[in-house]
């Protein structure tokens, strides 16, 4: 039993199908759902209920009057695939006549049912062109439109990064995020060739937290008495094979250069006396 505030719960369900309550625990009325992934349906409840924007208008008003502590999701029955979903809620419907469900019956989504559907490539890009041009519409009129309220992008926020803690992401995860995101800083420098500049007020902020840290430690910042592993040395030089310097950076290594040779001669300098 999970209890609705819990976000670290989320990690215990399984992304499964199943049949679930959500039980309130001072008058036992109950609500009734099933779903192909229980982790993400979980997930969708806590965020719509905290958000006051859950699709079921009972179910809402109990949540603000009696708060989220005493509601908790409940995996009634576990099911191998998503063929038979809608007879097992059902069949709980039945037996237990949820106060909060609005529709006596299971079916949703007017025939046929969405269960289990994967959208085709081009029907995920048709949608989410459909939301891009429907949020600059919005943001048209007005700027703050799509800022989501503080108080709660902070325990989304954290039930994130708690749920994604250690996870190890595959090679293939890794180069589509590194490729979208090089596509998209590519389109905000061509919008604006100032985007990733930063204004001197984040550039004194950027050096004041610096100069900070290495009061406090005065090896911050220095790779002194850092050993690097093999594969680390590996990768440093097949990141750097072929890559060629720009006349600003080969100026600034010569002068490095000079600067080390010069304190290294008046380190072996003999002293006048």
């Amino acid at each position: 039993m999970n209890s609705i505030p819990q976000k670290l719960a989320r990690r215990t369900l399984p992304k499964t199908p199943g049949v679930y309550i959500i039980l309130n625990g001072v008058n036992h009325h109950m609500y009734v759902g099933s779903t192909v992934n229980l982790y993400t349906r979980y997930s969708q409840h806590v965020n719509e209920l905290s958000r006051g924007k859950h699709h079921n208008e009972h179910l809402q008003r109990a949540y603000d009057r009696y708060g989220s502590d005493v509601f908790a999701f409940c995996v009634v029955d576990h099911l191998p695939d998503a063929s038979k979903l809608v007879e097992r809620e059902q069949l709980f419907m039945d037996l237990i006549c949820p106060e909060y469900n609005m529709n006596p019956t299971a079916e949703r989504n007017s025939p046929p049912s969405n269960i289990g559907r994967k959208h085709t490539p081009e029907h995920r890009a048709n949608n989410a062109a459909s939301r891009r041009a429907s949020n600059a519409v919005k943001l048209q009129s007005n700027p703050d439109a799509l800022k989501q309220e503080p108080e709660w992008i902070t325990p989304r926020v954290e039930a994130a990064r708690e749920t994604n803690l250690g996870r190890k992401m595959t090679p293939d995860v890794k180069t589509r995020i590194l490729t979208t995101r090089k596509v998209n800083n590519e389109a905000k420098r061509e919008a604006n060739p100032d985007a990733f500049k930063k204004s001197p007020e984040e550039i004194a902020r950027s050096n004041a937290t610096r100069a900070a840290r290495r009061k406090a430690d005065p090896t911050y910042g220095t790779t002194k008495g850092h050993v690097m592993s093999d594969k680390q040395k590996a990768d440093l030089s097949s990141a750097h094979t072929g890559k060629k310097l720009s006349p600003a950076s080969i100026a600034k290594r010569e002068a490095a250069k000079r600067a080390n040779r010069l304190a290294k001669q008046q380190e072996l300098q003999p002293p006048l006396f």
